[in-house]
């Protein structure tokens, strides 16, 4: 007895047929054809491409596996999927074609090969995917004329407000979060929330009359005990998104985003293609604490913020990306403080900035001590004429070890470069022969992109092992730490950071104990001879506030 596969879609369109109506289709037309059904691909999704459909990517697997069976079974051609471009339909179906199977649509039953089928489908699978464009853009145009009108069109709304279904202006019924409307043509409205439109008001209240931080009022949040918008504390981001949210003073905003899944990356739109309905729900704010806000914040950024990403300096902080705390595991950021004397700069463990005392403990540490106090240990290694003899011998062992590797690299690297040539010579004879020619120039066609990849990787052997021995690169490399104190005087910020991540593997802080444990590397400057970054570290000092 024949077997088949069968592959079954859910749809958005209420209409279609069910995934449970489709299996008892597909069920009853095996039966009347003697064909014994082995397995069936349920997909929940309804994208029109395949990276948003997993159970079809599993079907075509299943397809090119051994598994002996003779058919995929789909109840139509829109099933089989409405893909944007609707050559992608018939590229599949051939693909299945390929492995040895045939796409069968038990709607229309068995139909005898020709070039009449296959237009017939071409021309089913174009009708499939017209009709949903037509069915976005209608949606669209329906979700653009509800939110001129106010209505909330979908996603989580804001903290501080609540769905709730409205009839001629009024509230009919809040909706718990996670629930849905029961009926396709009710509206959503935006209402607040009385416990969290609470916190809202006292987030911009703190944040204006009272003139706090958006630290300070994390803080005070989390000791609170107020449940957050997600996760189980309240951030700097979080706060940060509430005071610049015009929902809670009764705008809505719809469009801003673009975050449909089926066009690739999350983007924005631009601003003239935003809906901005004014008083289209209740207020949680005035106006006037709305405006304090913007004014503070606008003066924030003119003070401490370029305006043009091309114009924001590289980071003053030469530490940066090195340092974490040993107690909570974040990074610690580097900060500036305006001073009468001038701007200090510090490092700050950025659990307790965004999170507070609650996360890791406060200790900020001056950021041109600890860098001084790395930079004069480093300098002083450079000025010992006997750590640079001990360097000079490390390396040029370093050196030598590479080379030695370098030969046996090249040994095998002959050695496969001659088995991809053999394997291509093989399969230009099977073609000869008659093998299938599409499937053998694919499979020659990687061969030839490794061979190539090794012949590149050779030629870069050849010139390091010709290079003139090891002694030259050493030099070359001590004579490079003398640039050391020209470097730190008188370099950019990232001309620095190279020289200091040369020596610096990372630093560890610990905020309990004051201290600092900076680790080093046991042989600096070999990871350039190397190729890579598997210096060890060897070397542990103590910084102590």
């Amino acid at each position: 007895m024949k077997r088949a596969i069968a592959y079954l879609r859910r749809s958005t369109d209420l209409q279609e047929a069910s995934l449970d109506q489709q299996k008892e289709k597909v069920l009853q037309f095996a039966k009347e054809n003697s064909i014994n059904m082995i397995e069936f691909f349920a997909e929940e999704a309804c994208g029109e491409n395949v990276e948003g459909r997993p159970q079809f990517r599993r079907m075509i697997e299943r397809c090119k596996s051994d598994e002996p069976f003779e058919y995929v079974f789909v109840y139509d051609m829109s099933r089989w999927g409405r893909f944007e471009n609707p050559k992608e339909a018939v590229y599949w179906e051939v693909e299945v074609e390929r492995a040895g199977r045939k796409v069968v649509f038990v709607s229309e039953g068995f139909k005898e090969e020709g070039i009449g089928t296959s237009i017939t489908n071409f021309v089913k699978s174009a009708e499939a995917s017209e009709y949903l464009k037509n069915i976005r853009r209608q949606t669209a145009r329906g979700m653009i004329y509800n939110a001129k009108k106010g209505f909330w069109m979908g996603g989580r709304p804001p903290y501080g407000y609540d769905r709730a279904i409205v009839e001629k202006g009024k509230v009919i019924e809040v909706l718990q979060e996670g629930r849905r409307k029961g009926i396709k043509d009710q509206k959503i409205k935006l209402t607040p929330n009385k416990r969290q439109a609470k916190v809202v008001r006292t987030i911009f209240l703190m944040f204006t009359k009272q003139g706090f931080s958006v630290h300070t009022i994390v803080r005070h949040l989390n000791n609170s005990n107020y449940t957050p918008p997600r996760g189980r504390m309240w951030s700097k981001s979080s706060i940060w998104r509430i005071l610049h949210n015009e929902a809670y003073i009764g705008t809505l905003v719809y469009n801003r985003e673009n975050g449909h899944k089926r066009h690739g990356k999350h983007k924005y739109n631009s601003k003239e293609h935003w809906v901005v309905v004014e008083g289209a729900h209740e207020p949680i704010i005035p106006m006037e604490l709305w405006e304090m806000v913007q004014v503070r914040t606008k003066q924030a950024f003119v003070g401490g913020r370029h305006s043009a990403k091309g114009t924001r300096p590289g980071s003053d902080f030469l530490l940066s990306g090195l340092i974490k705390c040993g107690e909570c595991g974040a990074n610690y950021h580097g900060v500036h403080y305006r001073r009468k004397s001038g701007v200090a700069r510090r490092y700050l463990c950025g659990g307790y900035n965004m999170y507070g005392s609650d996360r890791c403990a406060r200790w900020e540490v001056d950021a041109e001590r600890l860098e001084g106090f790395i930079i004069a240990y480093i300098q002083r290694k450079i000025d010992n004429p006997a750590w640079r003899r001990e360097l000079k011998e490390e390396l040029l062992g370093v050196v030598k070890a590479a080379e030695r590797g370098s030969g046996d690299r090249l040994h095998d690297l002959d050695k496969e470069i001659k088995e991809l040539s053999l394997k291509i010579e093989n399969w230009k004879k099977a073609i000869e022969k008659g093998i299938e020619l599409d499937n053998a120039v694919n499979i020659i066609n990687r061969y030839i992109y490794q061979r190539e990849q090794l012949y590149q990787e050779k030629r870069r052997l050849l010139a390091k092992v010709n290079g003139g021995g090891a002694d030259k690169p050493v030099s070359r490399m001590i004579s490079y730490l003398d640039d050391f104190k020209d470097v730190l005087s008188y370099g950019i910020p990232e001309r620095k950071k190279d020289f200091i991540r040369v020596f610096v593997k990372k630093v560890v802080m610990h905020p309990g104990k004051h201290r600092a444990k900076i680790s080093l590397y046991i042989t600096p400057l070999s990871s350039i001879i190397m190729e890579s970054n598997k210096c060890k570290p060897t070397e542990e000092i103590i910084y102590q506030n």
